[in-house]
């Protein structure tokens, strides 16, 4: 089942609130206290895989009632939200295609696809991989950043992930 654009649309500034905000009224999402910065260990594990933090990274899960969610903060003030399971589907291609933008999609090997869109000002990536008939644990990550150098380090992190 395919959840709409304008669902994950409206979904996703309240997951983006909640985590910039630590806890918000009316919202589950709140810090698990796990987390780990690149400094430290260089990995994260941000649900059934890991992550490659960049320098400077550190990461902090959020519990919520569906999925798993957490973001990759920077000191210097980026925050990168996540959102990972399979009822998120890819939700890159899903406004690449419901929306017309321009975007990529990027086969990198072993069943691993990467895609990447920008609108208004957010960089939206996802990371999925597939194995036999079905998809692994899709992994959508957005943040409101779109210059060259803070877009590279999101996608260094964010093509790291894997599921397995």
């Amino acid at each position: 089942m395919k959840l709409s654009t304008t669902l994950l649309a409206l979904l996703l500034p309240v997951l983006f609130t909640a985590a910039s905000c630590g806890e918000s009224e009316g919202s589950d999402a709140k810090e698990s206290g796990e987390g780990a910065t690149a400094g430290e260990k260089g990995a994260a594990m941000i649900g059934p895989g890991g992550i490659t933090l960049v320098d400077g990274y550190e990461h902090v899960r959020m519990e919520a009632a569906e999925g798993i969610n957490g973001r990759l903060t920077k000191t210097s003030g980026t925050t990168i939200l996540y959102r990972i399971g399979w009822a998120t589907g890819n939700y890159t291609a899903q406004l690449i295609d419901e929306r017309g933008l321009s975007g990529t999609e990027e086969e990198l090997g072993g069943g691993r696809r990467f895609s990447m869109a920008q609108d208004q000002g957010i960089t939206f990536m996802t990371m999925t991989k597939e194995k036999g008939d079905s998809a692994l644990w899709p992994a959508n990550f957005q943040a409101p950043v779109t210059d060259a150098a803070t877009v590279e380090e999101m996608k260094e992190m964010v093509q790291s992930y894997d599921p397995e």
